[in-house]
């Protein structure tokens, strides 16, 4: 027990206490900003707090045991999160499946395939 409080004495030093909370923030601030950004891709503007809304219900979801790789809960717990703020199952759904591009592709020969995208 000793050992453990020792290697924390860097975490009181008060010198390291403003790098430790701008680290602290910088963490936290990177994934809200992707999950935020990810809904602006889909077409859902959403304020900042759904960033953090996800992220808050997608880490909690993760603590559950599952299927290796988190399938089902992960998306469970986004679907969750976003319907706090008005987004149905079916929108997410719907905005997920019509508004990206799809690629319809064709082999032609050796030389390539012809691809080209469709909404």
């Amino acid at each position: 027990m000793a050992r453990s409080s020792k290697g924390l004495d860097g975490v009181r030093t008060p010198v390291h206490i403003l790098p430790l909370i701008v680290w602290t923030i910088l963490v936290w601030l990177a994934p809200a900003l992707a999950a935020w950004t990810m809904l602006q891709a889909m077409d859902l503007h959403l304020p900042l707090t759904a960033g953090w809304t996800v992220l808050a219900f997608v880490g909690l979801s993760v603590s559950i045991p599952s299927a290796p790789g988190y399938v089902g809960i992960f998306h469970y717990a986004a679907v969750l999160a976003l319907e706090i703020f008005g987004v149905t199952r079916a929108t997410w759904s719907g905005t997920r499946s019509s508004s990206m591009p799809r690629r319809s592709c064709r082999s032609r020969s050796s030389a390539g395939s012809s691809c080209s995208a469709r909404t």
